[in-house]
């Protein structure tokens, strides 16, 4: 390719930022022109934040080509094999934006032109483009660590690595949310002159912080930007389209407003300190360090475990956001004591210093809307609202308008005695429909994972529902009718499907089911339940040998081989491989047919594992001596 990389024209503005350590004047462009930087407008976690303005969105394609997406190099003109063949070709980076530059210079001219046209030629390009790009105005977050020195090279290297990687982590997080609370991203470019750079949504706005430096919002207002940004957050949290993220660090500053015909849009911008949350996630901070803002961390942020961190840190955060937004100031006061911040949140006994009802222009706040706060604010991570719970309680209140109430005249200590007997009394009938509906959800559950064929896993789970509806009084005797039918059908899928080891446990607790029971009211289910026991008649005697075999000469001989040291005793191993030949033998009796394919094949399989390890065993023992 014989084109020139497009340059910048000399009229371009040139944005005045030099306390930035930027050298806007010399590069005001990003690569290629695929953004103009127009004007400092912040920093932000880990670096600096810039206006700027789209001048070439397929060159956002060419970046991720460069960064390693090279299925998406022939969208460009250029084959995947030879991407992978010239990786190291400086001259390749130029070629593909000089390609990118190309394509968008004549999609733009045909989309004046055939607008139709434009989309179907382009169409496969077009795709990787965030729909969201309408307008040419983007922020641009530049990555840019700390510029003071320590005199220790290495040191300072370590922390340029980790903010990079701390950078890059929250560019993986912003590109897998998509929502309209949560800021959007378009693309990451790592510029020769700027380094690494985040396209991200430009928000005309300003930040929570900001408009609560002029005053306390109205109830309605703050209940309506909490559900926003609990909205974002259970997206967050709980989306199938991605996996689970934490924000870690909700805070005012954190949240832009923006205008909005519709009303204001409260938007999640910084997921600096984000993770993704689960098993096997990568942690960028040292073992006993914290992460967070000291007046916004729950009390499991302060311990600096971070295996402790969960949804329920964010809903912490959340509630003192709408505190503030509610009493006007912080929950915690202005002042950065982190000695004090730490150890109140560290107490379980110590309540918050201050609670909404402290405030003057709260004592008539209504207690759905205290609540709403205060079990959200709790210091036990368990008590706290789930993010839904929050989102049912505040959506309640919005829509009804109970943000006041009269205030509540203190009650005689009689009086209050009666009134936490009838608390308690009705604690216990909600504990008791709590666990209603757990068995019911179990019993769905177990629907499903027999729909799944997943057959162990639902013949555990009905085992276990039995032991909990079992206890339960006679009125909850549909629930144990309902389980019992699921049973009975289980029962019968595991007898087609050959798992006859499974099914004594399972038709043993439905048996227990099926007794206290009224006959006449379960005909049905009881025919179905004795026609699975007549079929498993056959197989029961070589299905109980087997589970013989299993438990005596499987399993406690594995148990055994593993508690044995480094030098097991030969009269050991003798003992052990006698039981296992034991065993062997009469399993070769038992009839692959009546004990079911698949639990003859493991067992033999597993026999035959143990008769290996022993005879190795025994082998390397005679050899040392």
């Amino acid at each position: 390719m014989d084109v020139e990389a497009p340059k910048a024209p000399a009229e371009a503005p040139v944005p005045a930022v030099s306390r930035q350590k930027l050298d806007m004047a010399a590069h005001p462009y990003l690569k290629n022109r695929i953004a103009h930087v127009v004007e400092f407008i912040d920093r932000g976690a880990f670096g600096a934040v810039f206006l700027g303005e789209l001048e070439n969105l397929f060159g956002l394609v060419a970046e991720r080509v460069w960064l390693g997406e090279s299925a998406l190099a022939p969208l460009l003109g250029i084959p995947a094999a030879d991407l992978e063949a010239r990786h190291s070709d400086p001259e390749l980076r130029h070629e593909l934006y000089v390609a990118s530059h190309e394509r968008w210079t004549e999609y733009r001219r045909l989309k004046t032109e055939a607008p139709a046209v434009a989309e179907e030629k382009f169409h496969d390009i077009l795709q990787y483009i965030d729909p969201a790009l309408s307008s040419r105005q983007v922020a641009i977050k530049v990555l840019r660590p700390a510029l003071g020195t320590t005199g220790d090279a290495e040191q300072e290297q370590r922390v340029a690595e980790l903010m990079k990687s701390q950078f890059l982590r929250e560019s993986r997080l912003l590109n897998s949310l998509k929502h309209r609370n949560i800021v959007g991203f378009y693309g990451l470019v790592d510029d020769p002159h700027y380094g690494l750079c985040m396209i991200l949504e430009y928000l005309n706005g300003v930040t929570l912080h900001d408009g609560l430096a002029k005053g306390r919002m109205p109830p309605d207002k703050a209940v309506e930007l909490a559900l926003g940004i609990a909205e974002a957050l259970r997206y967050c949290h709980v989306d199938p389209s991605h996996p689970p993220v934490l924000h870690r660090d909700l805070k005012p500053g954190n949240i832009m407003i923006v205008s909005e015909d519709t009303g204001m849009r409260p938007v999640l911008i910084d997921f600096g300190i984000g993770k993704f949350d689960g098993p096997g996630q990568t942690q960028l901070t040292m073992p006993g360090s914290i992460s967070g803002t000291p007046r916004y961390m729950a009390p499991e942020q302060w311990e600096g475990d971070s295996t402790k961190i969960s949804p329920a840190t964010d809903m912490y955060a959340l509630s003192l956001v709408l505190f503030e937004m509610l009493a006007g100031e912080p929950a915690y006061g202005t002042g950065d004591d982190i000695s004090a911040l730490r150890s109140s949140a560290l107490n379980p006994r110590l309540p918050h210093p201050k609670g909404l009802r402290d405030f003057e222009h709260l004592k008539g706040i209504s207690r759905r809307l205290e609540d709403l706060v205060e079990i959200g604010r709790l210091k036990d991570p368990a008590k706290r609202w789930t993010m839904n719970e929050f989102i049912l309680q505040a959506r309640t209140i919005f829509q009804t308008r109970i943000f006041e109430q009269p205030p509540e005249v203190p009650s005689s200590l009689t009086e209050l005695h009666i009134e936490k007997k009838i608390h308690d009394w009705r604690s216990q009938q909600i504990d008791t429909r709590i666990h209603y509906l757990h068995v019911q959800e179990g019993i769905a559950e177990t629907s499903q994972l027999m729909r799944e064929r997943r057959f162990d896993e639902a013949s555990a789970k009905a085992r276990q529902l039995t032991k909990d509806v079992l206890p339960l009084p006679k009125r909850y005797d549909p629930l144990k009718k309902e389980l019992l039918r699921r049973m009975t059908v289980l029962a019968w899928l595991e007898y087609r499907a050959g798992l006859y080891p499974e099914l004594p446990r399972l038709l043993d607790g439905a048996r227990l089911l099926l007794a206290p029971l009224a006959a006449a009211d379960n005909d049905l289910v009881t025919l179905r339940f004795r026609f699975v026991e007549r079929l498993f008649e056959p197989h029961k005697a070589v299905v109980m040998a087997l589970n013989v075999i299993q438990t005596n000469f499987v399993n406690d001989v594995r148990t055994a081989l593993a508690a044995l040291g480094a030098t097991p005793d030969p009269a050991q191993l003798r003992d052990l491989q006698g039981r296992v030949e034991t065993g062997k033998a009469m399993f070769a009796s038992l009839d692959a047919h009546r004990v079911g394919q698949a639990a003859h094949k493991r067992t033999a399989r597993e026999i035959e594992e143990l008769t290996c390890a022993l005879a190795n065993l025994l082998d390397a023992g005679a050899a040392a001596k």
